[in-house]
C-alpha cells in the first residue's frame, strides 16, 4: 500500500494524509495551512478523482478546513465524521455518515475497509481512527491528549498496526501536559495577586473548556466572565457530556455583558487569533490597564496575535492539547507499531530509530 504525505508533515497545518489501495484511495483529513497563499492539500485532480472515503477526525481548520476546496477538484465520495464534528464545521459534507461515540467503535464499510474510532482527547467530537484497508492496519492519532482538563480521551494501549500517523505538534517542547498545566496554573494565580484582569483567547471548540477548568479553581474563583460564543458552547455542554470528564460542566460563569470589572478578573474570548477588531480593542483596553493577555496555543503567521506576543505586549505559553516528543515516544512504547510518521509538527524530529520512525515531509509518498 501506498500512503502520500497531501501535508502537514514538517509543517503545522494543512493535516491530510492519503492512503492509495489496489482499487480506491482514503483521505484522512483535509486540512488548510492558515496564512499560505497556497492553503490547501497537495492533491492533484487525478488523486482526488480516486478518492472514495474521507475520515476527519475533528473540526479545526487545520484539519477540515479545505473540505469544500475538495469537492471543488471534484471529489464525489462519502464523508465519515463524528456528530459533534459534524454540527459544528460550517460547510456540511454533501454524502456523509454521522460517527456516535456512544454506540459501536467499529464500522465495516466494505469488504476490504473496517474502521475503528475512539476519542482524542483534544475537543469534542474530535477523534483517532485505526483503518483495516487491504489487509493493512493503519493509525491516524488526530490531535491526540490523554491528560487533557476536560476531554475524555480513550487511550490506545497493546494496539498493533502496520504503519501509525501520531500527533506531536509540540515536537521538542519541553513539559508534559500535566506539568504545563501546573506552571500556567502559577501564572493564572500570580495574575490574580497583582490584581490585574486576565485575558485568555481561545478557539470556539477545543482548550477554552480545559482552560476554563484550570480558571475555576484558580484563585479567580467564580469572578470569571466570557463571550457570548464560549456561553452557548457552555450551554450546550449538557449534551456533551461523552466527551467531557467529570466536573467540566460550568455553571457560575458570566457572560461579559452582564459583567462589571471592578475586581481582578478573568475574560475568556473565543477568537483564539484575535481576528474581531471588536475583540482587539478589548484587549487594549485591558492592557492599558496593566491588565494580562495570555495565548495558550499557536499563533497564527501575521495574525494580531503573534503581533501582540511579538511586541511583547502578550505572553504566549503554550496549553497541552497535543503532544511534544516525550510524550509521542511513550505512546509508541507502549503499543506495537511497525512504522511511525509524526505529524503535525513544523521541522523534523530527530529519532535514533529511522527504521522505524519515517522522517517524511508533506508532498512525499512511502510504501508500506
Amino acid at each position: 500500500m501506498k500512503a502520500y504525505i497531501a501535508g502537514g508533515c514538517q509543517e503545522h497545518g494543512r493535516n491530510s494524509f492519503l492512503l492509495e489501495g489496489r482499487e480506491y484511495s482514503l483521505l484522512v483529513d483535509c486540512g488548510t495551512m492558515q496564512g499560505s497563499e497556497d492553503p490547501n492539500p497537495y492533491l492533484s485532480k487525478e488523486q482526488i478523482a480516486k478518492i472514495r472515503y474521507v475520515f476527519l477526525t475533528h473540526s479545526h481548520k487545520d484539519h477540515v478546513g479545505s473540505l469544500e476546496w475538495l469537492y471543488q477538484q471534484g471529489f464525489c465520495g462519502k464523508v465519515y465524521l463524528s456528530k459533534e464534528t459534524y454540527e459544528q464545521i460550517p460547510r456540511k459534507p454533501k454524502d456523509y455518515v454521522l460517527l456516535d461515540i456512544s454506540k459501536k467503535n467499529t464500522v465495516t464499510i466494505e469488504n476490504n475497509l473496517e474502521i475503528r474510532y475512539g476519542r482524542s482527547g483534544h475537543c469534542v467530537g474530535s477523534l483517532w481512527f485505526i483503518i483495516s484497508f487491504d489487509e493493512k492496519k493503519v493509525l491516524f492519532t488526530g490531535d491526540y491528549c490523554e491528560d487533557s482538563e476536560a476531554y475524555i480521551c480513550d487511550v490506545l494501549r497493546d494496539i498493533s498496526v502496520d504503519l501509525a500517523f501520531v500527533d506531536c505538534a509540540y515536537g521538542e517542547k519541553t513539559g508534559t501536559a500535566l506539568q504545563n498545566t501546573e506552571i500556567l496554573n502559577q501564572k493564572i494565580n500570580e495574575c490574580f495577586h497583582s490584581g490585574k484582569h486576565l485575558v485568555l483567547p481561545v478557539p470556539p471548540n477545543g482548550r477554552g473548556f480545559d482552560l476554563l477548568k484550570i480558571v475555576s479553581t484558580s484563585n479567580y474563583g467564580n469572578n470569571i466572565v466570557v463571550d457570548s460564543v464560549l456561553k452557548d458552547c457552555l450551554e450546550s455542554s449538557q449534551q456533551w457530556k461523552e466527551w467531557l470528564k467529570s466536573g467540566s460542566i460550568f455553571k457560575n460563569v458570566s457572560e461579559m455583558a452582564e459583567k462589571s470589572f471592578d475586581d481582578a478578573t478573568a475574560i475568556l474570548i473565543a477568537d483564539a487569533q484575535m481576528k474581531s477588531e471588536e475583540n482587539q480593542m478589548f484587549a487594549r483596553e485591558i492592557l492599558d490597564k496593566a491588565g494580562k493577555v495570555i495565548f495558550t496555543g499557536h499563533t497564527d503567521l501575521n495574525s494580531y496575535a503573534s503581533r501582540l506576543v511579538k511586541s511583547g505586549q502578550a505572553e504566549l505559553f503554550i496549553y497541552s492539547v497535543h503532544q511534544n516528543l516525550e510524550e509521542a515516544l511513550l505512546l509508541c512504547e507502549k503499543n506495537q507499531w511497525s512504522k511511525v510518521i509524526l505529524t503535525h509538527c513544523s521541522k523534523e524530529l530527530l529519532v535514533e530509530d529511522k527504521s522505524r520512525f519515517l522522517g517524511v515531509k508533506s508532498k512525499e509518498e512511502i510504501l508500506f
